[in-house]
């Protein structure tokens, strides 16, 4: 398995949650991952290796280009390892396990766990998206997609035949979402300067264009609380060395300035104690302008039991009913994400509950990773 950006949001924590699960159905794992982030940054890296999971660093995997240096190594690692599968599980490794795998004749499963874009002009874009195309067809064995909408973008899109796309949704480790204590969690809402009379909202991501923090800001800006106050906080930072992730940030920070928000919003870098921040919240906000499916950290505010609002930039959950298990706002619109902002906040604080416990319930009985990533493990393992 690789996960060629080894840090702790969405995609490298599932990478985590299918390497146990790989290795809880008796198969030997190794992992190799890019470089860690820089200190203070939490790592997939030291969680797989405190499940005992075999894990290598190494360089290349952020090179624009296939790096031959790195895939001359993992391909050597995979012939002396006697490897019968490899698993790319984002779209920075998967250029990499492309080329390892047509080296060493080694069946490939992607884990498609975002939409697919290209920047650049037209032209680049026409190219890259064929050449996508092509190794995907010719080097993939399957490509398990997140989510219906991923699969059918694979398809319909990239002409990918369905015999070898299938969905696998996401699924929560529901164990960690255990009740806290009224003292904890008050201590926790103290540490943000949340006040008795204040509602906690949370929000979990990379301070970057895809998660739309922006949109998020603008919303509670312009929205009409019912008389509430609140704190926002936005837990994540942005991508080191992307100066458009850095621009973004500033712009964040701007707004947060303006004086309809200042002293609301707190940017609390990243956290390695997410259950017990969202069980420590009364809502959870989710703006993004683009995902592979609804996101982990949506999923995530739903186990603990949070009334949410998200966009429908990935279609709707299964099994989601809108105003029974949260809201959902239409992508990369101001006042659709402020109305639904409203609706929630016109609700009593026991009809919150009451929202939070449907939406726990729905990813208990339909999302538990115990069952999904059984799932991922049969497909991924065919025929091995």
């Amino acid at each position: 398995m690789a996960i060629g950006t080894p840090d702790f949001t969405g995609a490298s924590r599932m990478a985590w949650v299918i390497a146990r699960g790989m290795k809880s159905a008796g198969h030997r794992v190794i992992v190799v991952t890019g470089r860690r982030p820089p200190d203070g940054h939490a790592s997939v890296i030291d969680a797989l290796r405190a499940e005992g999971i075999e894990t290598i660093e190494e360089s290349g995997f952020e090179r624009r280009v296939p790096d031959r240096g790195l895939i001359d190594r993992l391909s050597k690692l995979v012939q002396r390892e006697g490897v019968q599968r490899l698993i790319s599980e984002t779209q920075q490794d998967l250029k990499v396990l492309v080329f390892v795998a047509k080296k060493t004749g080694i069946r490939l499963v992607y884990h498609a766990q975002n939409r697919v874009l290209f920047s650049n002009n037209w032209l680049i874009q026409i190219i890259k998206r064929y050449l996508y195309k092509q190794l995907l067809k010719k080097h993939v064995f399957k490509v398990i997609c997140i989510s219906d909408y991923l699969r059918l973008q694979h398809v319909q899109e990239y002409r990918i035949p369905e015999s070898m796309v299938i969905t696998v949704n996401n699924g929560i480790d529901v164990s960690r979402f255990q009740p806290i204590d009224q003292t904890m969690r008050e201590s926790i809402r103290s540490s943000f300067g949340v006040l008795t009379n204040q509602l906690m909202f949370l929000n979990v991501g990379r301070l970057t264009f895809q998660k739309g923090q922006d949109l998020l800001l603008r919303s509670l800006a312009n929205a009409n609380l019912n008389g509430k106050n609140y704190k926002l906080v936005l837990i994540g930072a942005k991508s080191v060395g992307l100066a458009e992730d850095a621009e973004y940030e500033e712009k964040l920070h701007r707004l947060a300035d303006a004086p309809e928000l200042k002293g609301k919003c707190i940017f609390a870098g990243w956290r390695d104690d997410i259950p017990s921040l969202l069980l420590s919240a009364d809502a959870y906000l989710h703006s993004a302008n683009f995902e592979g499916g609804v996101p982990l950290a949506v999923l995530e505010g739903m186990t603990a039991g949070l009334p949410t609002v998200s966009t429908d930039c990935a279609g709707m959950l299964g099994g989601f009913v809108p105003g029974l298990h949260g809201y959902v706002g239409k992508t990369g619109d101001v006042a659709s994400f402020q109305s639904e902002i409203e609706k929630l906040l016109a609700l009593s604080e026991q009809q919150r509950l009451s929202m939070g416990h449907e939406a726990a319930k729905l990813i208990r009985e339909r999302f538990d990773s115990n069952v999904t990533t059984r799932r991922f493990v049969e497909a991924a393992t065919e025929s091995v």
